[in-house]
């Protein structure tokens, strides 16, 4: 057959959704030296699409691509030369050569990634003027190199620091769907920084990331349904997200996840679920969770609080979350968010235990 035969064939297959017959004729333009069909036929074997993974297979077929001047091609074996996938070893000095060569084509990614590299200091010294120069070349289309750019302004990385400037960039990158971008303009929208605090659209560009599987967006999805910021408290719901964010293995998704199963809000209490998720968050050093599951375990065999003469550690969670935080984020000094917490152990000590002595007043 033709090359020009191979084609229709593949996509006659793709009309009629008969993938592996379509993987055969791509095949079969991939050994005629069809670049095209080469990267694909690396993608496959990468993802494990029609066929089985191989790495091995993977690197082959990209390398035929590469070889052939293929920008995606070098974009591709240089990543996995850059982060020691598809059972590559890590060499920086030759991912660099390769996304140099793919720049050359004018390869937004890896433009970007010589980006990465400068600002990562990864096979070349760290410089985050050269890193800036980079991913302006790419930043017309390219998500992430519009998300880098926003970071180093907002942490003033070889710019002069600038939240409003950096909010731009991360809308730009979060309008093409990145969801880290996403997120991280979920944090600005929340805390104020280079926008005006609004919890509503704190709240829409987190679930926009937290849909894609974004952890960080899904964690703080949780904590606004938990502490009713821009929408009505719901504890359900917020258990949903944080365990989403937990499974997905966010170490603050774990420790609230541990801490709802602790002092059982949104959940039935189930102690050896709070264990389980605060030793994953504290294998993790969240320091927090290693915090709280130290006081449940040295006070497993307590009775009662009453007996112990000490707040048990599932009221201070939940004056964390309903003084502390909220306290917070209104802006208030210190000392005020620290009043407002001890107020939450006091009032609710009173409801639970009555004229019982509050432990900070013996």
């Amino acid at each position: 057959m033709s090359e020009d035969e191979l084609k229709r064939g593949a996509q006659d297959a793709a009309n009629q959704k008969n993938e592996a017959l379509g993987v055969s004729y791509i095949k079969a333009l991939a050994e005629r030296g069809n670049a095209s069909a080469q990267l694909a036929m690396g993608d496959f074997y990468k993802t494990g699409h029609v066929v089985e993974v191989n790495a091995k297979q993977a690197v082959y077929w990209y390398r035929k691509a590469a070889e052939q001047g293929n920008p995606e091609g070098n974009t591709r074996l240089a990543l996995a030369y850059l982060f020691g996938t598809l059972d590559m070893p890590v060499d920086y000095q030759r991912a660099f050569e390769l996304f140099n060569k793919a720049a050359a084509e004018n390869e937004d990614n890896a433009i970007t990634r010589i980006g990465w590299m400068y600002e990562n200091g990864k096979g070349v010294p760290l410089d985050y003027t050269k890193a800036m120069e980079w991913y302006m070349k790419a930043s017309d289309r390219n998500a992430e190199a519009q998300e880098r750019i926003g970071i180093l302004y907002f942490y003033g990385w070889g710019v002069k620091q600038d939240n409003a400037t950096a909010a731009t960039w991360i809308h730009k990158s979060a309008n093409q769907g990145l969801a880290g971008a996403q997120s991280v303009l979920g944090s600005m929208y929340l805390e104020g920084l280079g926008v005006p605090q609004d919890f509503a659209e704190a709240m829409r560009w987190f679930r926009r990331a937290a849909e894609q599987g974004q952890a960080h967006a899904q964690n703080e999805l949780g904590r606004m349904y938990l502490v009713g910021m821009g929408v009505p408290k719901n504890s359900a719901e917020a258990v949903r997200w944080f365990r989403q964010a937990a499974e997905n293995g966010d170490d603050d998704g774990q420790y609230f996840l541990g801490g709802l199963y602790a002092e059982g809000t949104g959940v039935k209490p189930d102690a050896a679920q709070a264990r389980f998720w605060l030793t994953k968050a504290a294998a993790q050093g969240h320091e927090k969770a290693k915090a709280l599951l130290a006081k449940i375990e040295a006070r497993k065999a307590q009775t009662s609080a009453d007996t112990a003469g000490k707040v048990p550690p599932a009221l201070e969670f939940r004056c964390v979350l309903d003084a502390r935080v909220p306290a917070m984020h209104a802006g208030n000094p210190p000392q005020v968010v620290e009043a407002k917490y001890v107020e939450c152990l006091r009032s609710n000590w009173k409801r639970l235990h009555g004229s019982a002595p509050f432990p900070a007043d013996r």
